[in-house]
């Protein structure tokens, strides 16, 4: 392993937040471009949420002593999930994200992201639901 494998959380290798991070990244891109209009309001909500969605899968991982919590952590990912994904479609509605066409960075790429998060969410509560029963 190198230097920098080493130095990777467990966290970072799930795909759940590999996803999250990778809408992070893209969402500072897309916000970085929009029009000034919406650049630092509706850009920085992007933003703001993005991080709050990352963060959270984080602190559900990061939760080991109370499968209760981590339960109660897991599902509030969905929450976070919900409003990004509102955000994105007011931003595309008025126009202030593109579609991504072409294989570019954009609200169908996202949003694809957002529904595999969703379901990697979703597999996440039901196997902490599984392992409490057993």
């Amino acid at each position: 392993m190198t230097n920098l494998e080493h130095q990777i959380q467990p966290h970072e290798r799930t795909k759940l937040y590999q996803l999250a991070r990778s809408i992070l990244k893209d969402t500072h891109i897309l916000a970085s471009r929009m029009p000034k209009q919406f650049k630092f309001t509706l850009g920085t909500k992007l933003i703001d949420q993005a991080t709050s969605l990352t963060l959270s899968i984080f602190l559900a991982y990061e939760e080991v002593n109370d499968r209760n919590r981590k339960l109660q952590l897991v599902k509030e990912i969905n929450h976070h999930l919900q409003a990004l994904l509102l955000s994105y479609r007011i931003a595309y509605d008025v126009r202030a994200v593109s579609t991504g066409e072409r294989g570019q960075i954009g609200f169908g790429k996202q949003v694809q992201r957002l529904v595999a998060c969703t379901v990697q969410q979703k597999q996440w509560v039901g196997a902490i639901v599984t392992d409490a029963r057993i």
